[in-house]
């Protein structure tokens, strides 16, 4: 005896109870405007565009951004890597060249945080420490 897969779902689908289905239309046509409240006179309207107030940029005082130095093995196989967290994205890529450096190790930058190969942690907080801008913590054991 040979079973109609066709027959079988179209027999399954008339015992279905017909699902209830919600009007995501919008209406009869798409010309309406999610805007136009803004243009119903609430809000003032200007020619002349704003200009934002220019700021100096602000260098980080001394020993104003805190660096957290870490020495970690667990899912490394074994490896033991010294990661450093906390340096601001714009410098990240500037401090692990110098990290590397003044280690002598390769390392790379994931996640934010700086990862060297080997256990260099007094050697990194050294380095940071000497520069202006940072002040480094021993975090973890």
């Amino acid at each position: 005896m040979r079973i109609d897969i066709n027959f079988v779902m179209a027999t399954f689908m008339r015992m279905r109870p017909a699902k209830k289905r919600v009007d995501i239309s919008g209406g009869s046509d798409f010309s309406q405007d999610a805007f136009s409240a803004l243009s119903s006179g609430l809000f003032p309207v200007s020619d002349q565009p704003v200009e934002m107030p220019k700021v100096a940029p602000v260098s980080p005082q001394k020993g104003s951004v805190r660096i957290e130095v870490r020495r970690e093995k667990s899912g490394r196989a074994g490896k033991i890597v010294t990661t450093v967290k906390g340096v601001p994205d714009a410098q990240a890529g500037d401090v692990l060249k110098s990290l590397k450096q003044c280690c002598a190790s390769g390392g790379t930058l994931k996640d934010g945080q700086i990862e060297l190969q080997g256990d260099f942690c007094s050697k990194a907080m050294d380095w940071l420490n000497a520069q202006s801008a940072y002040k480094a913590i021993r975090c973890g054991g």
